[in-house]
């Protein structure tokens, strides 16, 4: 079980960093996405996009680590990990870094509408906004992070048990 985790792990970080990479790419190359002229997404653009491809390389070099059993790759996993599970929004500002999948619950009260429900998605997606128009406060976390998280720890646990008996 231990081993499938492993690789399971692995090929998620993997697939997770090449989607967000061919994400980039699509709106760069093939659709040529643009808001006012420009395209929010083009590297000499957009700095932001920058620390959006070294994140999607963090998701790729830690799958890689892992699947090729080198011992950081647990921590560079659980690091990957943690950046993906807290989605935020606050007026002005808006985080989100999803590397597969998305799995949140959610509750909401107020407004016109009070929804109580989860959100199910498989994409790569990175946001990093600075001065954007955001309603309030949106705090959302991502299941499948906190459970990759509590198998990392337990595969990180017997690795550093057995390394000292």
């Amino acid at each position: 079980m231990n081993k499938f985790l492993k690789y399971f792990i692995s090929i998620y970080q993997i697939i997770g960093g090449i989607m967000g990479f061919l994400f980039i790419y699509v709106f760069n190359f093939v659709i040529k996405f643009k808001v006012n002229d420009k395209n929010p997404f083009a590297l000499d653009n957009n700095f932001i996009l920058i620390i959006g491809l070294l994140m999607f390389s963090l998701s790729l070099l830690a799958g890689i680590l892992l699947i090729t059993n080198k011992k950081i790759g647990v921590t560079t996993s659980l690091v990957n990990q943690y950046l993906q599970v807290i989605n935020l929004s606050l007026t002005g500002f808006q985080y989100n870094f999803i590397t597969g999948i998305l799995i949140n619950p959610k509750l909401r009260f107020g407004g016109d509408q009070s929804m109580i429900g989860s959100d199910f998605i498989v994409f790569s997606k990175f946001n990093l906004f600075f001065n954007s128009y955001s309603q309030g406060i949106s705090l959302t976390l991502n299941l499948m992070p906190i459970l990759l998280i509590i198998f990392l720890y337990r595969m990180n646990k017997r690795v550093f048990d057995k390394s000292f008996t």
